[in-house]
């Protein structure tokens, strides 16, 4: 697939600095600034929309900010690959594989790799109680005006967090440009 249009842009919103926007944590603080990407493909070509935004991240959760979660497309690009080093694994060691799983080598990598694909997605655990591994806020929609955002919605992990930012910017939210899930 090939991305054949890149559009970035920097928002002003205005971020509550009361609390980690991931776990909600009231610790050391840190304004990280947070990608939020939304790719639309059409067929083989496709656009990429990068919103970014300064959020307050605490220590354990400031890695967080860059890490995007991965949609269901990138999931299945990773289990294909995990099966197929499953199955070259499994043949190169055919002699050694007990009878059922050497008559039936492909069926056994697919279940070997549906087991490692969903072994390491869900140990992907957050570090402080109450966060997420991932990304806390993410660009749900975007609509692009005239070489400019007309409106964008974002979801947040955080549902005090979201009632923060619904009460500092309720004008933009009044105004139908900014709409929070």
């Amino acid at each position: 697939m090939f991305v054949g249009s890149y559009t970035s842009a920097r928002l002003a919103l205005t971020t509550p600095p009361d609390c980690c926007c991931n776990c909600g944590g009231h610790g050391q603080l840190e304004f990280v600034d947070t990608p939020m990407k939304q790719v639309r493909f059409f067929f083989v070509f496709g656009t990429e929309l990068t919103l970014t935004e300064s959020f307050p991240y605490c220590a354990g959760c400031k890695g967080s900010a860059k890490r995007a979660r991965h949609g269901w497309l990138a999931k299945g690009i990773v289990y294909c690959l995990v099966t197929s080093c499953a199955f070259l694994g499994l043949v190169m060691s055919h002699a050694l594989l007990p009878g059922f799983v050497a008559g039936s080598l492909f069926y056994s990598a697919l279940i070997l790799s549906a087991l490692l694909t969903a072994g390491y997605y869900t140990t992907r655990k957050p570090k402080r109680a109450g966060g997420t591994y991932y990304q806390p806020v993410e660009l749900t929609e975007a609509w692009i005006g005239d070489k400019h955002i007309a409106r964008f919605e974002l979801a947040f992990h955080n549902a005090r967090y979201a009632a923060a930012m619904r009460r500092s910017n309720a004008e933009l939210i009044d105004a139908g440009v900014f709409k929070i899930q």
